[in-house]
């Protein structure tokens, strides 16, 4: 599949790093960068008539008060005069509310799938579910993947941690819901097939992008600490009660044939381990 991939994200470089079945050219402000790491930017007159997906991975950002215009709409607009190619807008569960409750168990927190309505706390959060709403505005055959915790080689808690930065660690014990790169883009991908292949469902209009294991803190931390062999700061994490909500999917499952790459934290952060020098 040849995917045209609107900003120079991680998931974007991961993908044409990593699924050699598929090209990637990318749209970005900053062409020369990506060229330089040895990324393809789109031209829109050798690329336009060959794009078969489109993976938007722009960020949220504000222009004075309110969402800054869309990036690189007009290219978009070109590419799907030509062939109605399935488009995906990655997003973020920041469009959800942390939540306050406190359980002593973390499988008794509230879950949260893709009927739930969001409800933004945060700036970052109202800044998203607005680009969620302009994409399904302009693009109403298109998908969000809204991703959880986004991690991957060279970008990691555990990586962190081995470095010594321990910013992360505090008195609270939050439950977080994470996503390895290598699933997101299998999502993707997953929801760009089901665009396609005629079986009268179509594409999720919003995915989860979830593991199978939302954590919380303390079991992370401390499975970190056996397996770095390190000493965490106590902070608090140690004893707080499980704090937040848990993000599922209707989807993801079915979408990867019900099999992740790496379904925790767990085999992901072992992976991400063994990868990094």
């Amino acid at each position: 599949m040849n995917v045209l991939c609107l900003g120079a994200s991680f998931t974007g470089r991961y993908l044409a790093d990593h699924f050699p079945d598929h090209s990637v050219w990318f749209l970005s402000r900053n062409p020369e960068s990506l060229s330089a790491a040895g990324y393809e930017p789109f031209l829109a007159d050798r690329h336009s008539d060959q794009i078969e997906a489109i993976l938007d991975t722009v960020p949220a950002v504000l222009a004075g008060e309110s969402l800054a215009p869309p990036l690189y709409e007009r290219e978009v607009e070109q590419v799907r005069a030509r062939r109605r190619v399935p488009i995906v807008h990655v997003s973020s569960t920041s469009v959800f509310a942390k939540g306050s409750v406190r359980q002593a168990d973390p499988d008794a927190l509230p879950v949260l799938d893709e009927t739930a309505a969001p409800d933004p706390d945060l700036a970052r959060g109202r800044l998203r579910l607005a680009m969620e709403e302009r994409f399904q505005s302009a693009h109403p055959d298109g998908g969000i993947l809204r991703s959880t915790g986004i991690y991957g080689p060279g970008r990691c808690l555990a990586l962190s941690f081995r470095k010594g930065d321990f910013r992360r660690v505090g008195a609270s014990n939050p439950v977080v819901s994470r996503i390895h790169v290598h699933d997101l883009a299998r999502l993707f991908l997953a929801m760009c097939k089901k665009f396609d292949d005629g079986d009268g469902d179509g594409m999720p209009p919003v995915v989860h992008a979830v593991d199978r294991r939302p954590t919380a803190n303390q079991e992370v931390f401390t499975f970190l600490e056996r397996e770095l062999d390190i000493q965490l700061p106590d902070a608090g994490w140690r004893t707080a009660p499980a704090e937040g909500r848990r993000i599922r999917s209707l989807h993801a499952e079915e979408l990867l044939g019900n099999t992740y790459r790496f379904e925790s934290y767990i085999e992901g952060f072992r992976d991400c381990l063994a990868r990094t020098n």
